[in-house]
């Protein structure tokens, strides 16, 4: 295969010192992120981040490497990284925004098709690459659909439910559309006044 410039990857370094988890759930994670990079490798979609391999350093993985995305989706249209309650869409427009969407939509679809579910859908994991294309990232959350999965993030999920499904990822979607769409408070699934936006 032709050879990527090294400007052109973003490397996900894994350092247990980035979490709060014992070392052995940080482990855990690490693995689990590595074998579903090696799953979607087997299933490659054009709205997936592209896994190009992984950075080992004394027999152990330090590293994952991808395609380097442009920005992010919280970063086009949220730089400040408001609230979400106070979130204002019409300070950021977002360019194409329907297009965009319907290729993050498109990424999703393709993980359920292959019996996942993404179980972290939220606007710093879907990315624009260098030629406008949207596409998901970030894969350790990735659970086999009907598995335990708890969400992390609660302004943007039901923190009640624990069961990975391709519903969940839905309703974060909608979750998604509806904040871009300047929702009020009234519309959204989830969330109150003192959710942050993480």
């Amino acid at each position: 295969p032709e050879a990527i410039p090294l400007s052109e990857i973003r490397i996900k370094k894994l350092r247990s010192s980035a979490y709060t988890s014992a070392p052995e759930m940080v482990a855990a994670r690490t693995i689990k992120d590595l074998e579903n990079c090696q799953m979607l490798v087997q299933h490659p979609h054009p709205k997936v981040i592209p896994y190009l391999g992984c950075l080992v350093e004394d027999c152990r993985v330090t590293g994952l490497c991808f395609k380097k995305p442009s920005k992010t989706l919280m970063e086009m249209v949220n730089p400040e990284m408001v609230l979400k309650v106070k979130f204002d869409a019409s300070r950021h427009p977002l360019p194409n925004k329907e297009k965009l969407l319907q290729g993050w939509e498109a990424g999703i679809r393709h993980i359920h098709s292959v019996g996942h579910a993404h179980n972290d859908v939220h606007p710093i994991n879907f990315i624009v690459l260098d030629n406008e294309t949207p596409a998901v990232i970030h894969f350790d959350t990735l659970t086999r659909k009907g598995a335990t999965q708890y969400s992390r993030r609660f302004a943007w999920s039901d923190k009640e439910v624990s069961i990975a499904s391709k519903k969940r990822d839905w309703d974060r979607m909608q979750e998604i559309r509806t904040w871009l769409d300047e929702g009020t408070e009234n519309k959204w699934l989830f969330g109150s006044l003192i959710d942050q936006v993480w």
